[in-house]
């Protein structure tokens, strides 16, 4: 089995973990295998994305 990578989250242009510091497994659908784990962001942090991408928007 390959190193399961794991990723963070890209807020504001920077890499950054979660503050709740839970991830969430990526399967496989073919093998069901854990092929990746990802960052699960909270719900501030997903306001606080989408308040960076408006901004982003409009200059």
């Amino acid at each position: 089995m390959a190193e399961i990578k794991e990723y963070q989250l890209f807020i504001n242009g920077e890499w950054r973990t979660s503050t709740s510091g839970d991830t969430i497994d990526v399967l496989s659908p073919s093998t069901e295998e854990i092929v990746a784990r990802v960052q699960n962001g909270t719900a501030e942090e997903a306001l606080e994305t989408l308040a960076h991408a408006d901004k982003a928007q409009k200059e």
